[in-house]
């Protein structure tokens, strides 16, 4: 599990903060917040367990303004061995099992939070997305 871990900080924080919209001004990491790295988590079936799993992130241009709107982008496709559930228990997640990846949009104070839902080998695997299909959840 420390492997797994140790992936999940270099490999999916690396792709964390991506725009999929043109600012006025350009977004900074340097100005930015995002944890040193993160966790899957499970749920009861109706609640995911933020108490270990919840992140926030939050996205500054360079005159370290909040980034409103922003998409921000948890890319864990370079990781082979977690798995992704197919329902993140959170209406404005959008998923796509087959890219690894869960999307979210900023608020008005460029924040936004997470709490992903899914499993590695070593563990059990969630309800996937075995065949690629992506989430009908939009974000808002």
């Amino acid at each position: 599990m420390n492997h797994i871990r140790s992936l999940l900080s270099a490999a999916a924080l690396l792709s964390l903060v991506a725009p999929a919209d043109a600012q006025a001004s350009p977004p900074s990491p340097a100005n930015s917040t995002v944890p040193p790295c993160i966790s899957l988590v499970g749920s009861n079936g109706t609640t995911p367990s933020q108490a270990f799993g919840q992140f926030s992130v939050v996205y500054r241009d360079l005159a370290n303004n909040p980034i409103a709107d922003a998409l921000i982008v948890i890319d864990l496709s370079g990781i082979p061995e977690l798995f992704l559930a197919a329902d993140q228990l959170d209406s404005a997640a959008v998923v796509s099992c087959a890219d690894k990846r869960v999307s979210k949009r900023t608020d008005a104070s460029g924040q936004v939070n997470f709490c992903i839902l899914g499993a590695s080998l070593e563990g059990c695997h969630p309800s996937c997305c075995s065949t690629g299909a992506r989430s009908s959840r939009r974000a808002r």
